[in-house]
């Protein structure tokens, strides 16, 4: 009931606009039945006909109209019978397969030939991805107990890729699905950095805590009245103290630094500095292990 009153209301507000533009048209030719029935005296019954016959001529769509109405839906049939699942599924650019009830392949496109290989239609889809996560998101599809599903999958070979899976059903009476692969790899490998340099940070404050401490023992103990080791170790403590600090700083921050583009260095450091800090932070482990470590390298700085 409610769409014949929607098609009520359009054909009335069309009938209203084809008067509308034609209101000049309708004026002329009222103005002519009513002159030559003033002039040549026809009769009375002739006038409202020919004001029906103008009314008409005025309601109909022209040739014209029906034309452009006609070439139109030509033009959007000849569109859709180009357009096929093919040609939809080449346009992705992720891998994408099309299969039907029996979970047999009906068509993969280039992405999903160049990911996988040795996938053709006819071929089981059960068979291809034996993984148990694909095999219960085939099921479920397929049985009907859901419409569509995503799941996490892993690729083995020829490479390791991380892939995002999501299946869904294609219309209501087609029998077929589509499954499509988001790749994930790249997402996977950045957690993985994130994660390692967290446990590599979390490592490094081992270093300088231990240097620290080792200073620390000394001075309490044969250092206590040697005021040049003394100097010395307050030093290398202080430097052990900024580093531990900077390392902090690199955890809080690391979230900050993710969001903002990576930018080129545009300053030159001394690697002799580096190096002989960190050989300064290591002597109390090196002695308390009974290892000598040793500087060889050319005078000067050595700038990087």
């Amino acid at each position: 009931m409610a769409d014949l009153d929607t098609e009520q209301r359009g054909m009335t507000q069309t009938m209203a606009a084809r008067l509308w533009n034609s209101r000049w048209l309708l004026a002329a030719g009222v103005a002519a039945v009513l002159a030559v029935y003033a002039l040549a005296g026809i009769s009375a019954y002739v006038v409202p006909a020919a004001l029906l016959l103008l009314l008409a001529a005025a309601i109909l769509p022209t040739a014209g109209a029906r034309q452009s109405t006609g070439s139109g839906a030509a033009i959007e049939a000849i569109g859709l019978q180009r357009l096929s699942g093919e040609y939809l599924a080449a346009a992705v650019a992720d891998p994408l397969i099309i299969f039907d009830r029996t979970a047999t392949i009906v068509h993969a496109n280039a992405a999903a030939f160049a990911a996988f290989g040795g996938i053709a239609p006819g071929m089981s889809l059960s068979l291809k991805f034996r993984a148990p996560e694909m095999q219960t998101l085939l099921d479920g599809v397929l049985s009907g107990d859901i419409a569509s599903d995503v799941v996490d999958y892993m690729e083995k070979l020829p490479v390791e890729r991380a892939y995002r899976v999501s299946v869904s059903s294609v219309g209501h009476a087609t029998d077929l699905y589509v499954l499509v692969f988001k790749d994930q790899s790249e997402a996977r490998r950045i957690d993985r950095m994130r994660a390692d340099f967290i446990a590599n940070a979390s490592h490094e404050l081992r270093t300088p805590l231990a240097s620290i401490a080792g200073f620390i023992e000394t001075l309490r103990g044969p250092a206590r009245n040697d005021a040049a080791a003394r100097d010395q170790f307050l030093q290398i403590m202080q430097s052990q103290t900024g580093r531990m600090a900077r390392l902090i700083d690199d955890l809080l921050s690391l979230s900050r630094l993710e969001m903002k583009p990576y930018l080129k260095p545009g300053t030159e450091v001394d690697l002799r500095q580096t190096v002989d800090s960190v050989i300064d932070s290591l002597g109390p482990l090196a002695s308390e292990n009974a290892v000598a470590i040793e500087r060889h390298y050319a005078d000067g700085p050595l700038h990087v």
